[in-house]
């Protein structure tokens, strides 16, 4: 059934604007005195909030009359999200009558073709061509998928302010603590924040340091999109008190002359302060993620996972390491290996991912070892695909024992070790590292310096905590505000390169999805910044070659360990 698809958070910026051309060689012709006259309609299937993975129409070509080789002149427009797997389907009708009920003309069918939005944008050339398909098997006729990004999302806005006679909510013996927030009005008509500056004691003229957003973040390439600008007053308690606000659009905030005069937040004719421009605000060009992918750059997985005794016994159903004899039965760790890892497959060309364990005792010596490797191999950590670090984990259960206490900082230097052998050749890559958890960190001073080291490197970090533990000093970890400093030796990160999500949180209907995007939105920009701060752009695109569509992920089944043995990382 084809119907709308609510996707999963709709405020969130694409990655990148994809504009889709197509033409059509060698269809079947449905007509008897003439050609086929054809016309191609794309459909797109996300999952949605509930679980449910229904078709939403994106767009169609016009139709050409009497060819069965046509070159279509009307684009399509696809929103690319990296964090999601985001299925296409391409419909190619021959046009009989007007347009039916469905939204479709009358037509005979001249086949489809699946492939997913990241094989396009891997695709060499910018090009995929495909066999056009009838119930599953081979059709007459060839379809040729070709994109160009849409430029607006490949700029970033940078804005330097100061605050002039802002009204005080402290009282008579203090000052306000100004901070400004911005957000964007999403589709659904909420107000989603998208940036907040840090905040100015005790100072009613504040002045704010300069601050980059890029455009998809702050209004998804459209300047006129409705834009509110908070002014407020922070408190120690970490709530606050409005000073004032605007709405307004990136148009207007981009006019060098605009003095921003707030509102008073409850409507009263007094003035609340102004918002002025130190310097003109700019607007920078900068290559996209898409445009690194073209190039071909990889992107790296590598996946850590929690063997101490707090998981509890695996043989017990309330450990969460417990897997129970039911068919596509996945426990938290199954789950967040099988969700993240498949969105992140298609990205690494051999399918090579690193996979460790830490905090369990190994054999024979039952010493705990807080990182070693998964794969059977003592000097190689790497095992082939999703299916490969899921029968590895499941092997380690049946040879390991509990042990603990939960420690990071191994983890993450081997995993640096790793990024930083692969970037001696010269290639582009990136490397995630997951890192899944169910308990609270025992060497955090040791974890931060181990962050700051990485934040150099083409790394970033995603941490998933299981179960029900308090993780309240993970956030300490993924602290958007400020960078991260070593309590060891005072250097501070080069970037912010850590992300923290509760699997809990995402239990449920559309669990995987959910936990996916979570955990994987930050990336792209992530990329670029990184690349960017080297002075490294984008490869040339790699030319056309011979292209084939990645066919749908099946589901998981059921199946026997097949990995050997974990052995010490050497």
């Amino acid at each position: 059934m084809l119907t709308s698809c609510p996707t999963l958070h709709e405020s969130m910026p694409a990655v990148s604007k994809l504009e889709i051309s197509l033409e059509c060689n060698g269809l079947k012709n449905k007509d008897i005195l003439s050609k086929s006259d054809p016309v191609v309609y794309l459909y797109e299937r996300r999952a949605g909030h509930r679980g449910e993975s229904s078709w939403t129409r994106l767009g169609s070509t016009e139709v050409v009359k009497n060819n069965l080789n046509p070159k279509f002149s009307t684009a399509i427009q696809v929103d690319y999200f990296f964090e999601e797997r985001q299925e296409l389907l391409f419909k190619v009708l021959d046009v009989d009558g007007p347009i039916q009920r469905d939204g479709e003309y009358k037509g005979d069918f001249l086949g489809t073709y699946n492939c997913f939005v990241s094989d396009i944008v891997l695709a060499k050339g910018r090009t995929v061509t495909g066999q056009l398909q009838k119930d599953g098997k081979p059709y007459k006729g060839t379809i040729k998928i070709t994109f160009e990004e849409v430029a607006e999302l490949r700029q970033d806005y940078v804005f330097h302010w100061r605050g002039v006679k802002l009204a005080n909510r402290d009282g008579w013996f203090s000052k306000s603590d100004p901070f400004i927030t911005l957000s964007k009005k999403a589709e659904n008509g909420q107000w989603v924040q998208v940036h907040k500056t840090e905040v100015i004691r005790n100072n009613l003229n504040p002045v704010w340091k300069p601050f980059k957003i890029s455009s998809s973040r702050l209004c998804q390439g459209d300047v006129y999109r409705p834009i509110r600008l908070e002014c407020n007053d922070w408190d120690s308690d970490d709530k606050y008190d409005e000073i004032g606000y605007i709405e307004t659009n990136v148009s207007e905030l981009c006019n060098p002359n605009q003095v921003i005069r707030l509102k008073h937040p409850k409507g009263k004719n007094k003035s609340v302060g102004t918002i002025e421009h130190i310097s003109p605000p700019q607007v920078v060009d900068k290559p996209s993620f898409t445009a690194y992918l073209q190039g071909g750059l990889e992107i790296s997985v590598a996946v850590a996972i929690d063997f101490t005794a707090s998981n509890g016994d695996p043989s017990h159903p309330q450990s969460l390491h417990h897997r129970p004899p039911i068919p596509n039965y996945l426990n938290s760790y199954e789950q967040a290996i099988w969700s993240v890892g498949n969105i992140l497959a298609p990205y690494d060309a051999d399918q090579q991912f690193a996979v460790f364990g830490y905090g369990a005792a190994l054999p024979p010596s039952k010493v705990t070892s807080h990182c070693f490797n998964l794969s059977g191999n003592p000097v190689s950590p790497m095992v082939s695909g999703v299916e490969g670090i899921l029968d590895a984990y499941r092997q380690a259960l049946q040879s390991v024992q509990l042990s603990g206490p939960t420690l990071f900082q191994n983890v993450i230097d081997n995993a640096a070790r790793l990024t930083q052998a692969e970037m001696k050749d010269g290639r582009q890559k990136y490397t995630i590292l997951m890192i899944i958890t169910d308990g609270e960190i025992m060497d955090m001073d040791q974890t931060i310096h181990a962050i700051v080291k990485a934040s150099t490197l083409p790394m970033a970090i995603v941490i998933v905590g299981v179960g029900d533990t308090d993780f309240a000093s993970m956030e300490r970890l993924d602290d958007d505000e400020e960078l991260l400093r070593s309590p060891l030796d005072g250097r501070s990160a080069a970037f912010d390169i850590v992300q923290f999500v509760e699997f809990r949180k995402y239990a449920g209907p559309a669990a995987g999805p959910r936990l996916a995007r979570e955990v994987l939105m930050e990336v792209p920009e992530q990329v670029v910044q990184y690349f960017m701060s080297k002075g490294i752009a984008p490869n040339p695109p790699r030319p056309p070659g011979r292209s084939t569509s990645m066919t749908p992920t099946a589901p998981l089944t059921p199946g026997e360990p097949a990995m050997g043995v974990p052995a010490p990382l050497l």
